[in-house]
């Protein structure tokens, strides 16, 4: 924009109203601070009623960010200077990058912040391999620390190493070059920004590899299992790492070219109590037969359980706590994708020696109906597998068909076919969607896009399918229905179970969609869609979408109950893999823990202390009232240094009873022992220590040990002075002489006080009577002299500035209080023995 108008028509610039902002675009690190400012102004005749930043959101009224949910405990509006105003973002978040506005509104105008703001980018870290992750020793390998936009300033970058800083790696660039490379340079790899050392990026493993195959073999070859699962497009490979005396360097492909999975050549020499890494990458065609292909799930495992489903070594017990699988972006060039998936195993153990498989599923069929000429009246169908020959079931308008490999079909045709493997009949191949010509609406048929679909408990899900019927055929009736064995379907909108949580959103022609609300475990089910023309009702009799609707709950690893210090994964588990990649929250005793929101589903405590210990719950982002049941992490620790005490405190009599207590913050709770210092144990164990009758024999310094399961800690030394019972009365004895003393000096000049006082109403009175010839007094010439001034012959008055010492006072006291008051002749001084105070010069004797 240009600059705002400063002067116009001989007015200054601050009587108009304006807002600029001296940044436009800001480039910050995910989890530090930002500061973002502007100036504005308004007419000096204006009131200014508020003011408050906002993040712009297209055809949405703005909102302060201070009462934002998404920024709660993260905002703030430091002391702002008249004119300027400043908002202050913590913990920034990749969500956090937007552009921010600022508005004002006062008695005359609100500034409606049409105008554009200061756009805040905010960038993670990420390391990039170039010119690949799995390089040969002897190569050139540059590491590079790349961020989303460039940072405001020009940081240095600090390299990590598994976890280590690299030597000499920090400088302005943002590159780690190894040239040649060599063994030693393989592992994992991160890097920071100096200043910010804990936000470090994702690590990316780099692979070095020697240029023999096998360094040294002691039995027979690791052996390659390849196995296929029929249900879903997915390949299974696995290599015999064996951990004792081998150390392998290979690399295995399996798939065609369209779906490959790759391991990659690694180095397995771990020790016992080591840790190793497993890599692998995945490709698979970016779109099929129309459908775009989704990852749902990937999987490492060594067994199977008793229904020969492949057990997750996430949830298997012989790994609980030692393993971690990581994978990393989905990467598509052209029509291909791939992605990179590694396995952590740590703590090794021999029983760790074992077959790695690795698994992944898309929404893919890997069966597909081929079409082939047969003559003129006929074509034929073939099911064909990916997977070998395993047994077909085809099924013709959704009804069983038949069980041969392949069957001719009139051209004349308007049936539809599909086929699937027996015992995984779930999964169909593409419905026949061309017959002589005809498109693919001219049959009857119902298609699911999704197959399978894992939502969260209390949130909602929308499930569709396209179907078809000929054209000339009348549609009667549409519906969805939930499964149920040897049942007969039933409309959902009238099912009691889904009262007022089932509905059919606004359909289009040939599309429907079931939409339900308030999900909960029991909706888990298989849904199916139901149609019936004039010609033809189609049954559901074939597979719909299975829907599983799942909770949360947190699993602590290794278990609940920890010692300080140890390493602590929180883990926040769904039976199924949800479907978006979504942020996980964290709370601790129902408050969210400070920067827990990230993609993964742990929160590490390492290594976990007190401060950690409560009742932890999770949620996912979008749904923080729909938090898991609480799980109870205790950590148990040391005694921290005890605290000691006496009672009574202070001066301790021989023979009276003293109690000696010693308390300590641990978890389990101390047992307690005191002790004498130098010598053992006294008393029984105990908080509390008790002498009923102490000795001067017995004091000194004493201690206490406060000890649990998990360690000991001693307090420091604590004195205890006993004294004999004659001191005590001399001591009590002379505080009684102290205290009369004091008592009868507050006495006497309460007495003197109370004298002076009548004196003084006495003459006051004299000074009061007519025609006496007396002069009043004392003279008002003296009235404000101190007294001994007033008493003294003019020749002896000192100045008053000059009595500043403090002399010694002697008091006389008249016996009459009817003494006449002399008079004074012109040239001689008043004297008088009014009852009073008299001051006098140092060591004077009074007259």
């Amino acid at each position: 924009m240009a600059l705002f108008l400063i002067y116009f028509s001989g007015l200054q610039g601050n009587s108009c109203t304006r807002v600029s902002y001296p940044t436009r675009t800001m480039c910050v690190l995910q989890g530090t601070s930002v500061n973002i400012s502007c100036t504005y102004s308004h007419p000096p005749d204006a009131t200014l009623n508020s003011t408050y930043w906002f993040k712009w959101r297209a055809n949405q009224e703005p909102s302060d960010l201070q009462s934002d949910s998404e920024y709660e405990g993260r905002v703030e509006y430091p002391v702002e200077e008249t004119g300027r105003s400043t908002l202050r973002i913590t913990d920034l978040r990749v969500t956090d990058s937007a552009e921010y506005r600022f508005t004002f509104k006062t008695s005359h105008y609100k500034w409606k912040s049409i105008l554009h703001g200061t756009t805040l980018t905010v960038t993670g870290l990420r390391v990039e391999v170039t010119p690949v992750a799995t390089v040969t020793e002897g190569q050139r390998v540059t590491l590079t620390c790349i961020t989303s936009c460039p940072l405001a300033d020009k940081p240095s970058y600090i390299w990590y190493q598994n976890n280590g800083p690299v030597t000499g790696s920090e400088n302005p660039k943002n590159q780690l070059v190894l040239d040649p490379v060599g063994l030693q340079h393989a592992g994992n790899y991160s890097c920071s920004v100096r200043n910010y050392p804990h936000l470090r990026s994702p690590e990316e493993t780099l692979t070095v590899q020697c240029t023999m195959s096998i360094l040294h073999h002691t039995s027979s070859p690791p052996s390659l299992h390849v196995s296929c699962d029929h249900a879903f497009h997915q390949l299974n490979l696995c290599v015999l790492f064996i951990l004792n005396e081998m150390c392998l360097f290979f690399t295995v492909l399996q798939g065609n070219d369209d779906w490959t999975v790759t391991y990659t050549s690694s180095n397995v020499c771990p020790l016992r109590g080591s840790t190793v890494d497993i890599s692998c990458t995945f490709k698979y065609p970016e779109k099929q037969h129309d459908l775009s292909t989704t990852v749902l799930e990937t999987l490492w495992f060594t067994k199977e359980d008793r229904n020969q489903k492949p057990v997750d070594l996430l949830s298997d017990a012989d790994y609980t706590g030692r393993v971690e699988s990581s994978c990393g972006e989905i990467s598509c060039i052209g029509s291909s994708c791939n992605r990179k998936c590694t396995l952590s195993i740590r703590d090794l153990r021999q029983s760790d020696s074992a077959v790695y498989n690795f698994r992944f599923k898309t929404n893919q069929p890997d069966l597909q109906v081929k079409v082939s000429p047969h003559d003129d009246q006929y074509i034929k169908l073939d099911c064909d597998s990916m997977c070998g020959n395993p047994p077909i079931i085809w099924y013709k308008n959704g009804e069983y068909y038949g069980q041969e490999r392949s069957y001719g079909v009139s051209i004349n045709s308007i049936d539809s076919f599909s086929c699937a493997v027996e015992g995984y009949e779930p999964i169909m191949a593409l419905f026949l969607k061309y017959f002589s010509g005809l498109p693919g609406n001219s049959c009857h048929r119902v298609s699911y896009p999704t197959r399978t679909m894992c939502v969260l408990q209390g949130t909602s899900v929308d499930i569709s399918c396209t179907y078809s019927h000929p054209q000339y055929a009348q549609l009667y009736y549409k519906y969805w229905f939930k499964w149920r064995a040897n049942q007969e379907p039933r409309d959902l909108q009238s099912d009691s179970e889904y009262e007022g949580r089932a509905e059919y959103p606004v359909e289009e022609t040939g599309r429907s969609t079931l939409r339900i609300t308030d999900l909960r475990v029991t909706d888990s089910a298989e849904y199916r869609f139901t149609f019936k023309t004039s010609y033809y009702e189609w049954k559901g009799i074939l597979h719909g979408t299975t829907l599983t609707v799942t909770g949360l709950r947190v699993e602590v690893t290794p278990v609940a109950t920890v010692t300080e210090g140890q390493r602590v994964t929180l883990t926040c588990i769904t039976s199924c893999p949800l479907a978006d990649k979504r942020s996980y929250i964290w709370y601790q005793n129902n408050g969210p823990v400070t920067g827990s929101e990230n993609p993964e589903n742990q929160l590490v405590l390492d290594p976990v202390g007190p401060q950690h210990a409560g009742s932890y719950s999770c949620s996912v982002r979008n749904y923080p009232q729909l938090r898991s049941p609480e799980e109870t992490l205790t950590v148990q620790y040391a005694p921290q240094t005890p605290s000691v005490s006496v009672s009574p405190s202070g001066e301790v009599v021989e023979g009276s009873s003293v109690t000696l207590s010693c308390s300590s913050d641990a978890n389990p709770a101390a047992n307690y022992t005191w002790f004498k210092e130098h010598e053992d144990s006294v008393g029984e164990p105990g908080q509390n220590y008790t002498i009923t009758h102490i000795t001067s024999e017995l004091g000194g310094h004493y201690y206490c040990q406060a000890h649990n399961a998990i360690g000991r800690h001693n307090s420091t030394l604590l004195f205890i002075n006993v004294t004999d019972k004659s001191s005590s009365l001399t001591t009590v004895a002379v505080r009684t002489v102290a205290v009369l003393l004091v008592t009868m000096v507050i006495f006497l000049l309460i007495i003197l006080w109370m004298r002076r006082k009548r004196a003084s109403r006495k003459a006051s009175d004299q000074r009061g009577r007519p025609d006496t010839g007396e002069e009043p007094f004392p003279d008002p010439e003296y009235e404000n002299l101190p007294l001994t001034n007033r008493l003294a012959p003019a020749a002896q008055r000192e100045p008053i500035e000059e009595q500043d010492d403090i002399h010694n006072v002697s008091i006389h006291i008249s016996h009459s209080e009817n003494q006449e008051v002399p008079h004074r002749s012109a040239d001689s001084p008043v004297q008088s023995d009014r009852a009073g105070p008299s001051r006098v010069q140092p060591n004077a004797v009074p007259e």
